[in-house]
């Protein structure tokens, strides 16, 4: 009895250890890692600067924001 457990055992792990190497292989998350990185460094920083400066910090935040929008517009335009 004792074998036929430990060989349930060892297919679940197979199976377990297949399904996370292709799914680490295909890096099809990696967008959405990087996203959740951005919001959480975004996060660290405000509160940081926050901090630091108290709410003149909102400044470079709306700045950055403005480049940003700048920067897509200007790449989304139509070229003709």
């Amino acid at each position: 009895m004792m074998a036929r457990e430990s060989l349930v055992a060892t297919a679940r792990f197979r199976t377990a250890h297949r399904r996370l190497t292709d799914t680490l292989s295909n890096f099809s998350w990696l967008p959405n890692l990087l996203l959740w990185a951005a919001l959480v460094a975004g996060g660290v920083f405000g509160a940081l600067a926050y901090h630091r400066i108290n709410l003149a910090a909102i400044w470079f935040a709306a700045g950055l924001a403005l480049t940003l929008s700048g920067i897509a517009f200007a790449a989304a335009r139509p070229r003709d």
